[in-house]
């Protein structure tokens, strides 16, 4: 019997993690080694956290560190699931459950991709117990009513992350994660006022509603009152009304918290509504052709210590509350100490009889800008006389000019649309005041027409005291008379001549 061998090929398909690859193979022949898998999977179980159910339909997501989607699997009736070909690495595994009333979460047990844990997944490694067990979502409802009349109210309802409007009826039901939430019940009609579950006006008064898992927190009412109006328009400089292109708005302060705004309309219409009460209004604006607007009180006024309080009431609108605004000034300079601190810059501007607080900031020293943008001229603080101050942790409050006090401050004038330089400050640890010690001055001459009269001021200190003088006829003083001579003339006949000297040093009270 004779047996015959056939050298034939067969092939022989090799299917590995990453693709499939045909090798061939023939007797008598050693195959070449096939290459070793480069991806791995992922596999776990996906349950209810009450029950221990399995859950089907759950989508599962293998995501990179970067939030690249990698891999996707869905659970099956037994809630297992299983992700082929990951490339190894390390991912956040998300879970997706159909079921809307169970809440998504990431590997493990977590509500945020940042707080994932993250999965290793080995090159022809196989990855499990990445499991899941799905909690309930939470739900807190109620109704929203009119505190007038009890009638429905159409609202926005906000409860942590979930945001839902009202039904026809009022009612509404937020979906939440377990935990502590503070509800705020915004209403359509902006004359109702908002308002925080139970009738708190901001969110650091407002009562907190807890919920647990699944658990149905009803009975979270609201009954929104009506507000106070005030009313009236933004002028931007001389436009009628307000400047289309420019945007404004009003603020509302109460014992200097923030209320409200409002942000005016294109012919600068602005319409507030408010709890009734007692408030400090502030309207702003933005850039303009001819500059920066500086912030105006009500009324008229440049700080909120010399604004007009406006009164509001529900049952009686203020209108015609209007203010005008018109481009600021803006300074620049430098703040030299030594050290490397904080330092706060304060502008205060005069009101006519006292020193208001304008604005401050806190920066790193060496050069500051007040002036806001090089774009357009000028910057926010209203027009007028000011000083500057500048404060520092364990240093001496410091003054333009180097005075200690505001008083001894050297002062300049600001035009609206300018930017004035060279505000420059140096912080000492120091505060030694220097005091100007005043001379006896005498006048030395003959008061004769023709003559001239000549003025010694005595002996001054410290060093670098700058002296100026008035010369006076009668006790009033001589137009142009300010040097340490006077030539007597005609108009001078008969009158009682005498000179006043004036001593100042940079940041001390001049001394007569």
């Amino acid at each position: 019997m004779t047996r015959e061998h056939t050298a034939t090929r067969r092939l022989l398909r090799v299917v590995t993690a990453a693709t499939a690859a045909t090798v061939s193979l023939s007797f008598g022949v050693i195959p070449a080694q096939a290459e070793a898998p480069t991806t791995g999977t992922l596999a776990g179980t996906v349950t209810t956290e009450s029950d221990n159910a399995p859950v089907a339909g759950v989508e599962v997501y293998a995501s990179t560190p970067d939030g690249e989607r990698a891999g996707y699997a869905v659970t099956g009736e037994d809630g297992t699931y299983l992700m082929e070909d990951l490339a190894e690495g390390d991912y956040r595994v998300r879970f997706a459950p159909e079921d809307p009333d169970l809440v998504p979460e990431y590997f493990d047990g977590v509500y945020d991709a940042w707080d994932a844990q993250s999965v290793v997944v080995d090159a022809g490694g196989a990855t499990t117990g990445i499991d899941a067990s799905l909690t309930a979502y939470a739900t807190i409802s109620g109704t929203v009513t009119r505190e007038s009349d009890g009638a429905p109210v159409a609202a926005t309802v906000v409860a942590g992350l979930d945001v839902v409007t009202t039904d026809a009826d009022g009612t509404y039901t937020a979906r939440v994660l377990p935990g502590e939430y503070t509800v705020r019940f915004v209403p359509d009609d902006p004359a109702l006022l908002e308002e925080y579950w139970n009738d708190a006006r901001s969110d650091a008064d407002a009562e907190t509603v807890t919920v647990t898992t699944g658990e149905h927190r009803t009975g979270v009412d609201a009954q929104v009152a009506s507000a106070a109006r005030i009313s009236g328009t933004v002028h931007v400089g001389d436009a009628p009304g307000g400047d289309p292109s420019v945007e404004t708005a009003v603020e509302a302060y109460a014992a200097g918290v923030f209320v409200g705004m409002a942000w005016a309309d294109a012919a600068g219409a602005y319409s507030l509504y408010l709890p009734a009460g007692d408030y400090t209004l502030r309207a702003s604006g933005g850039y303009t052709p001819l500059g920066i607007l500086a912030p105006e009180y009500y009324r008229e006024a440049a700080t909120a210590a010399d604004a007009t309080v406006v009164t509001a009431a529900t049952d009686a609108p203020r209108q015609g509350i209007d203010f005008t605004l018109e481009p600021g000034a803006g300074v620049t300079g430098t703040v030299t100490v030594d050290g490397d601190v904080p330092v706060e810059i304060t502008a205060y501007r005069w009101s006519g009889s006292a020193w208001q607080t304008v604005t401050s900031v806190t920066g790193a020293p060496g050069a500051f800008d007040l002036s806001g943008s090089h774009e357009v001229p000028g910057g926010a603080l209203p027009a007028g006389t000011y000083t500057f101050g500048v404060a520092a942790e364990g240093y001496c409050t410091s003054y333009y000019g180097g005075a200690t006090s505001l008083d001894g401050a050297r002062t300049v004038d600001l035009a609206s649309a300018t930017v004035t330089t060279g505000i420059d400050i140096r912080l000492r640890r120091s505060c030694d005041v220097v005091s100007v010690t005043p001379g006896i001055p005498t006048v030395i001459g003959e008061p004769r027409i023709g003559r001239v009269l000549a003025a010694d001021a005595g002996q001054w200190g410290p060093e670098g005291v700058e002296l100026t003088y008035q010369w006076l006829a009668d006790g009033e003083p001589i137009a142009g008379a300010h040097g340490d001579t006077l030539r007597v003339t005609g108009t001078l006949r008969g009158a009682r001549i005498s000179v006043t000297v004036t001593g100042s040093l940079d940041g001390q009270v001049a001394v007569d």
